[in-house]
């Protein structure tokens, strides 16, 4: 929905406001790294433990926002052209701004709360219910005061369904997000340790919890967990209330029995007296737990067994979420680097034991920060559950300064362990990796974990989001970007950046295939698309996924017409001029006779008029540039006066963008500058790199002087060397002419040339320099400080051909803070 500001002002009770052309909001920010969309946003001002919202006011007025709430006047008087709410509270006024917004949303909403779960439930209701409804969900785990605002500010009128979670850590807290969520259904998952120090007792967080369904028409929970059943039926006694239960047969679901396999566990289950079996994928406890509730809400919702046991197949692990996979030195590592509290860490050691029974055991585990015990009291509960698992050693990150159990090994930080754990410790054993998010312990699972193919390539959305933001600050505010992510973003992977592109101002895509454009269309892209290089017989996808054609030569405009005039379908092109590149384009020559097509020609919508720079990033081809200026601004204008039409025009590239400012025009094209590479120069320093190609040594070897190395022996060593095997070759899209001395690779902080010919799938260099190489440690092919331009240099090429030929077998992987 879109509020006007002084609606806002009107919502919130400000005690004073200042309207500036009454800007329209769809989105509310609290930190400016989050604003994509400035005009569009209001930003919060939050005061905080650490920083005060106000102080980051001018950033977000110099990041185009225009709106803000705020509790201190004085930060706005430099920004006469800025809108604002002056309340007294930012946060309640966030709160109720978010209430009011969730009223106006006549759906079902489903709110989860709990000591464990709540995210993975969520998450799995989303992955089997996606495909019948339209749902909006709470990011992350945005389950806090702040974070719920933020979420349910998501709602749109597209949406059928919400799921939203709620946590709490103090007695209070519940009523402010119940009044905000105003749930249909609740989940009540489970009571444990978490935020214990909050409350007097287990009763009174029960009780707090629960709050969060008092406007619930039901509420779904387990039957056996009796303090969480005992206060749901004495309170919400008119409540519908959906209990599932493995001893009460009464209840609204029976789970009778589970049988285990080594690969999924069946569930037998009877509903309203019709018995039914359900095969899971995942057989720890917690698992089990979590499906149960999901599987309850399906069946309330009126989903049949048949369609549950479909939808059950969908669900997947979430990352840092008791995920298991092969580690290094044939170990098994049980990812649960995500929170820390007793009852968690139960969960995951029942599932490690249950996964890996056979095999010693260890666990890597943090201070248990939400425990609410002292960490005396804690190390010895931990103790405990050590012994009663059989667990042979724990690894404990804490500067605790006390008595230690025998098998506890204790590291002031998780590099100190990174640097001190050796193969020893981990060969062939199951290790869980257990720790308060804030202990970041991802980075000891991706260090411990076995990758198939080592090589992957590392997309940072954050820093693309960067890059983004930089070259809007060259533009003026009017001009829109069109971003050119042909051959899979450049091998970036097309749906997510284009996901990303379209939270982040970018208002249409271009690609060179229509399939490319098919794939975006099928995951949900909506924003327009224009396609370079479509064939003609890729029409009925032009018109069934609502694409738009670059259209550059006289028979393809002629078959066009025929096409649309046959179809009655109406297609909106852009022109493509050749002012000197002399590749795609209607010439001068032939501009007369494209302009009689088009005169009869009444279903071609000319949306754009471009050109292409042959050289935009070379000052030697500026006077070359500024004839290609001339010839377009001559044939643009001729084009519109014989056709009496003023469409926009678009002839900046990336390298443009940064060298002709003044010809920004009413759109520019941004493609290898999204990802932190300038090949003018001109704003390196403020881009960020988005790609981290990163493999792995294989192997050590001492080769003796006189050997010689790879195929067709191109290298002989002049000296006994140490050498390494790296996992990546020319069928990765490491070019073939980068071996015998021509590029090296980065081990550390040394870098390692690349000795003979790069073969298929291997690549062998000098480790001379390399300080203690170990089999398995990290070869970075190129990052931010060892650039992927360096690697196109060596490779005599650009830095285009590089990304584009990275191949499908290299992993991708896609972070975001």
């Amino acid at each position: 929905m879109i509020y006007a500001l002084s609606s806002i002002a009107a919502i919130v009770k400000g005690t004073k406001s200042k309207i500036v052309s009454d800007l329209l909001v769809k989105h509310i920010c609290i930190h400016t790294d989050d604003i994509t969309l400035p005009l569009e946003t209001v930003f919060a001002a939050m005061p905080g433990a650490l920083s005060d919202g106000h102080e980051y006011i001018a950033k977000a007025y110099k990041l185009g926002v225009r709106s803000f709430i705020i509790n201190d006047e004085k930060y706005m008087l430099p920004f006469t052209d800025a809108g604002y709410i002056l309340v007294e509270n930012v946060l309640s006024s966030l709160q109720k701004l978010a209430q009011y917004h969730r009223a106006q949303f006549d759906i079902p909403i489903i709110s989860i709360t709990g000591s464990n779960g709540k995210t993975i439930i969520k998450e799995w209701l989303y992955q089997m219910l996606f495909e019948d409804e339209a749902i909006v969900k709470s990011p992350k785990s945005y389950n806090s005061k702040i974070g719920v605002p933020l979420s349910l500010f998501q709602i749109g009128k597209q949406h059928t369904l919400g799921i939203f979670e709620a946590g709490i850590s103090q007695v209070g807290e519940m009523q402010t997000l119940a009044e905000m969520i105003k749930p249909t259904i609740g989940i009540f998952t489970n009571i444990g340790t978490a935020h214990d120090e909050g409350f007097d007792s287990r009763a009174e967080k029960i009780t707090e919890k629960g709050a969060l369904f008092q406007d619930a028409g039901a509420i779904i929970y387990c039957h056996d967990h009796e303090p969480i059943a005992h206060y749901i039926a004495s309170t919400y006694k008119k409540t519908k209330l959906l209990g599932w239960s493995t001893s009460d047969e009464s209840s609204y679901l029976y789970l009778s029995n589970k049988t285990f396999t080594k690969k999924n566990v069946t569930l037998d289950i009877s509903f309203n007296g019709e018995h039914d079996q359900y095969d899971f994928h995942l057989t720890d406890n917690s698992s089990i737990e979590n499906i149960m509730h999901c599987i309850t809400y399906m069946r309330y919702a009126g989903l049949s067994s048949t369609d549950i046991k479909r939808k059950i197949a969908l669900v997947s692990g979430l990352e840092m979420r008791l995920e298991m996979k092969a580690g290094v030195y044939g170990s098994t590592i049980i990812n649960d680097a995500y929170s820390a509290d007793l009852s968690a860490l139960k969960i995951a050691l029942d599932f490690m034991q249950k996964q890996s029974p056979n095999r010693e055991k260890g666990l890597i585990i943090s201070k248990l920060e939400q425990s609410g015990m002292s960490e005396s009291a804690a190390v010895k509960e931990i103790s405990h559950l050590a012994n009663h698992y059989g667990l042979k050693t724990v690894y404990y990150i804490s500067n605790y300064t006390g008595d230690l159990p025998t098998c506890f090994y204790n590291y002031t930080s998780k590099r100190e362990l990174l640097d001190k754990l050796t193969e020893e410790d981990i060969a062939n054993k199951a290790i869980l990796v257990k720790g308060a998010r804030s202990a970041m312990l991802e980075e000891v699972v991706a260090r411990l974990s076995y990758r198939g193919h080592s090589t992957t390539l590392t997309i940072d959305l954050d820093a693309l989001a960067h890059n983004v933001r930089t070259y809007k600050e060259l533009l003026e505010p009017n001009t829109e970007i069109i971003a050119v992510i042909k051959a899979g973003a450049y091998g970036s992977g097309p749906v997510e950046v284009a996901r990303l592109l379209q939270q982040n101002g970018v208002t249409r895509l271009a690609v060179a295939f229509v399939d490319e454009a098919v794939l975006l269309r099928k995951q949900g892209v909506t924003m327009p698309i224009i396609v370079f290089n479509a064939d003609i017989n890729s029409l009925p996808d032009v018109y069934k996924y609502d694409l738009q054609l670059e259209v550059y030569g006289i028979e393809q405009l002629q078959q066009l017409r025929n096409s649309t005039n046959a179809h009655n379908h109406s297609i909106n092109i852009h022109l493509k001029l050749d002012t000197g590149m002399h590749r795609l384009g209607f010439t001068e020559r032939q501009l007369e006779e494209a302009i009689n097509i088009l005169k009869s020609s009444p279903l071609l919508c000319v949306e754009t008029v471009f050109s292409h720079l042959a050289g935009s990033e070379s000052a030697t081809d500026d006077k070359y540039t500024q004839v290609q200026f001339k010839t377009f601004d001559r044939m643009y204008t001729h084009l519109c006066g014989e056709l009496n039409i003023s469409p926009k025009r678009h002839i900046l590239n990336s390298s443009g963008i940064t060298r002709f400012a003044e010809r920004q025009h009413d759109m520019v094209r941004l493609g290898l500058g999204l990802y932190g590479i300038d090949s003018g120069g001109v704003i390196s320093h403020k881009l960020k790199k988005v790609h981290t190609l990163v493999s792995s040594l294989l192997q050590v070897k001492m080769l003796n002087k006189g050997d010689s190395v790879g195929y067709n022996r191109n290298t002989i060593l002049q000296k006994d060397t140490l050498t390494g095997v790296i996992n990546i070759g020319y069928a990765d899209g490491l070019m073939r002419n980068l071996g015998n001395g021509k590029y090296a690779v980065k081990i550390g902080e040394q870098f390692a040339p690349i000795i003979g010919n790069v073969s298929m799938d291997l690549i062998i260099v000098d480790l001379s320099l390399v300080v203690k190489p170990t089999v398995g440690i990290d070869v970075i092919i190129f990052d931010e400080s060892h650039s992927l331009e360096s690697l196109a240099t060596a490779a005599n090429t650009i830095p285009y051909e590089i990304m584009s030929r990275i191949s499908e077998r290299v992993e991708r992987k896609y972070i975001r803070e």
